[in-house]
This record gives C-alpha cells, sequence and structure tokens, in this order.
C-alpha cells in the first residue's frame, strides 16, 4: 500500500513540470545604429527560424520590473556573450493577467528555482546556452539562448498573456 501511495505521489508531482521554455537575449538593432535589448520565449530548444522571429515582441531588458512593469531585470553578467553562468539575479515579469513574474537566484543553488512573488516554487530553470540566431531585415536581430526552463507554464500560455 505504502509503495502505490509513492508512486501516485509521483506522479502526481511529475505532472506540475510537463512544460518547457527556452529564454533566449535578444538585440534588435535599427537602421539608424539603434539597439534595443530584451528576452524572449521559445518552446524548443533550437534557433528559431527568421520568419519565426519576426513575427515577435520581445520584452524588454529593464532595471525596474516591479508591480505592473513587464520586462527582464537581469543582475551579474548579462549581457550576449555570456552564457549565464553568472546570471546572479534574473526577474522574470513576463504578464499581469495572468501573473507570470519569477526570479531565479544564483545564491540559492542549482537549479535555479523560479520563486513566485509569494515565495512558492513554480519549476526550475539551468543555464542552456549554445545556440544563436541573426536576422536581418530593415536592421537586424540577434538571439542567444540562456535558459531552459521546466514548469507547468507554457510558452504559449506566456505569449498568450502578453497580448
Amino acid at each position: 500500500m505504502r509503495f502505490f501511495a509513492f508512486v501516485t505521489t509521483l506522479f502526481a508531482s511529475l505532472q506540475l513540470c510537463n512544460a518547457n521554455f527556452y529564454i533566449w537575449a535578444v538585440e534588435l538593432h535599427d537602421l539608424f545604429g539603434g539597439v534595443l535589448e530584451g528576452y524572449d520565449v521559445y518552446d524548443h530548444p533550437q534557433k528559431p527560424s527568421c520568419s519565426e522571429v519576426s513575427k515577435r515582441n520581445i520584452w524588454q531588458a529593464r532595471s525596474d520590473v516591479s508591480g505592473s512593469k513587464t520586462g527582464v531585470r537581469c543582475v551579474g553578467e548579462c549581457d550576449m556573450v555570456h552564457n549565464g553562468n553568472n546570471v546572479d539575479v534574473f526577474e522574470m515579469h513576463w504578464t499581469n493577467n495572468p501573473l507570470f513574474h519569477w526570479t531565479l537566484y544564483k545564491s540559492r543553488g542549482h537549479p535555479y528555482k523560479m520563486y513566485g512573488l509569494d515565495g512558492n516554487v513554480y519549476g526550475d530553470c539551468v543555464v542552456y546556452s549554445g545556440e544563436q540566431f541573426h536576422c536581418a531585415n530593415f536592421g537586424a536581430i540577434h538571439g542567444h539562448r540562456k535558459f531552459h526552463c521546466r514548469t507547468r507554464f507554457t510558452t504559449q500560455q506566456i505569449l498568450d498573456g502578453k497580448r
């Protein structure tokens, strides 16, 4: 009977983390030399096609994503050339309704737990670099994969909340 309870609990906990999303650092270069830094999420680890990239809106890199401000706040080595191992804090505020606002803390161990504003853990993320994309059309868009996150929330849910 204890074995059955153990297996039931195990399968129930596995259902909580059945989705994945991949976080990419993105730079948009306009024709006048301006650069906008931000982040995007995809549901696959491969580099996205330029057609897929052109249909997306990025979340801006910001120093403050509290309250209703969406975007990503990154502390540490956050630029495009670094792989994510030296990111100290990564705060993702994807949407307000529903509230998808999670923070990763390097100081709390690896894999990085996804802490919500309520202090609960909603999944975890690991550094998953090594892939990049470059698309040129009326400027350029560059992207570098940073993290692989495992949670019950899907890329589509995050994108739907942004609309």
